[in-house]
């Protein structure tokens, strides 16, 4: 899924097109609920040790409507044995508060949306063995308990290899379906590869070839190749030996100059990048990543946010952009985001994903489309409430505050503003 259509998921729209999670799905009147897991609707595979993610959409699927959840949280996940045995709960050992909440189920769209994962640990904390599973979610309202289709989870034998790879980001914001990255056009872009030991014992690695390693580019979710690393390398058919301890990692770094493989400087637009390595034993082949080239907008921004508030108080934010060049500036899609941390970088609230508390009185006032002319600038504000992702009320304690500005540069691809971090004190 793409990121500005999760940050406008409330509404379902874009371009005049409606965005649904697709698969099967619980329908109650208008309303669906329906369960991903690992993206899949159906069948899904893990590894055995890799955690599992669980995502609950609620869809409207006719008018527009209020919906009543009945406690906080919300929302629950359970996983049976091929047998209908439980093993594991998601609310198991957590506090559970009857605290009715309204939700907005806009037009034709996601309306709640939860993400959990699951650790692949029973509720004795045990790790669960090899075989097939069965996952279903669940949303508490006062009309009842909507329960989604369950889907299939085999979870195989892990190799004891994994490859991971890491690509920076000059903003990265993380949307509701998936990371999102972003780098500026012509810097060339660093890649790293690992390759770690995941198991609890040495493994006897051996690297086939040399490089054994490859990184491959691709435009329209790898339909086109766009550069290829070993292209430009001499590859010698030879053998390395490598002893890695438990948790041991060795690492394969390049840089791509962002040229294809006929040396042209790409265009901006959406792009990923896989990782791939030949070795003996057999591992997870391969790691994905996807990003977003532009030349980035050439605004301003800054955010204003107080520097301390009471416990409990709701507090405005605002994002302010600016164009102090001398040409107009003109952002398609435009939309905005915010985030709360904790001090140690722990993710507390996005406003994006927060929208399924909200209740709009009316449609929301930020335009879709924005020309800034030069010395013009523009205010995006938004609320909260202090309350969590998970409709809790935060602590007390200091807070850091980041604001968002995207912008659509094609189907795929998106600039993006992101302001320095500010600090917040909320008092007791």
């Amino acid at each position: 899924m793409r990121l500005l259509l999760s940050l406008l998921g409330a509404l379902g729209v874009l371009a005049g097109c409606t965005i649904l999670p697709s698969g099967p799905g619980a329908i109650v009147g208008d309303l669906m609920v329906t369960l991903s897991v690992n993206g899949a609707a159906e069948s899904a595979r893990a590894s055995q040790g890799n955690p599992v993610h669980l995502r609950l959409y609620l869809i409207n699927r006719g008018r527009p409507r209020t919906l009543i959840l009945s406690q906080q949280p919300a929302y629950d996940f359970v996983v049976t044995t091929s047998k209908g045995m439980e093993i594991w709960r998601w609310s198991y050992n957590k506090t559970i508060e009857d605290l009715p909440k309204e939700i907005w189920a806009g037009s034709l769209g996601i309306a709640f949306e939860a993400n959990v994962e699951w650790d692949q640990r029973d509720l004795d904390g045990n790790p669960v063995p090899v075989g097939t599973y069965w996952v279903q979610g669940m949303l508490y309202t006062q009309s009842g308990i909507f329960k989604s289709q369950k889907v299939e989870l085999r979870i195989r034998r892990a190799t004891p290899l994994r490859v991971e790879l890491e690509i920076p980001s000059q903003a990265p914001v993380y949307g509701r379906w998936r990371d999102y990255y972003y780098w500026k056009l012509g810097q060339p872009l660093p890649l790293t590869l690992k390759l770690r030991n995941v198991t609890d014992k040495p493994v006897e690695l051996t690297l086939l070839k040399r490089p054994a390693y490859n990184f491959v580019v691709t435009t329209d979710y790898g339909r086109k190749e766009v550069w290829r690393f070993s292209a430009d390398q001499a590859v010698f058919e030879t053998s390395e030996e490598h002893l890695l301890a438990p948790l041991e990692e060795i690492q394969f770094t390049t840089e791509w100059d962002q040229r294809d493989s006929e040396g042209h400087l790409i265009l901006p637009g959406y792009y990923c990048i896989e990782a791939f390595v030949n070795a003996i034993p057999e591992v997870e082949n391969s790691a994905r990543r996807c990003l977003s080239i532009g030349r980035e907008l050439p605004l301003r921004i800054s955010l204003e946010v107080p520097s301390s508030v009471q416990a409990g108080e709701s507090l405005p934010l605002i994002i302010k952009v600016e164009n102090p060049f001398t040409c107009p500036v003109t952002l398609v899609n435009v939309s905005t985001d915010f985030t709360v941390e904790t001090s140690t970088g722990e993710l507390v609230w996005r406003e994006s994903e927060a929208r399924r508390f909200v209740i709009p009185i009316k449609p929301p006032a930020w335009p879709y489309a924005l020309t800034l002319e030069p010395g013009d600038s523009h205010s995006f504000e938004t609320t909260w409430d202090q309350l969590d992702l998970e409709g809790y009320t935060v602590k007390p304690g200091v807070y850091w505050v980041r604001g968002f500005v995207l912008s659509s540069q094609g189907i795929d691809a998106y600039e993006i503003l992101q302001s320095d971090a500010k600090p917040l004190t909320i008092k007791p």
